[in-house]
């Protein structure tokens, strides 16, 4: 087995918190505040490369998107005084 892939269950081992399989397998398919656990099929079966882990645990949510949003229309609308 390739080590830059892992199985859900591997997977939830290595990930801070050590979530349930159940969890993982929800953020594949389902995802949470508009961001998916990216994951390929081998032969059948579901794994997780290991950088697609990275990538999902420090991507900015669509939380943090609005935010940066509403502090630029913040910033401009000082800018302009008002």
């Amino acid at each position: 087995m390739n080590h830059d892939f892992l199985s859900p269950k591997d997977a939830a081992k290595i990930i801070p918190g050590r979530p349930h399989i159940s969890t993982v397998w929800r953020w594949m398919n389902r995802g949470v505040r508009g961001r998916r656990l990216r994951s390929t099929l081998i032969g059948g079966r579901r794994y997780i490369p290991r950088e697609a882990i990275r990538e999902f645990l420090t991507a900015p949510s669509d939380w943090d998107r609005v935010a940066e949003i509403e502090h630029a229309e913040a910033d401009v609308r000082r800018e302009m005084g008002q």
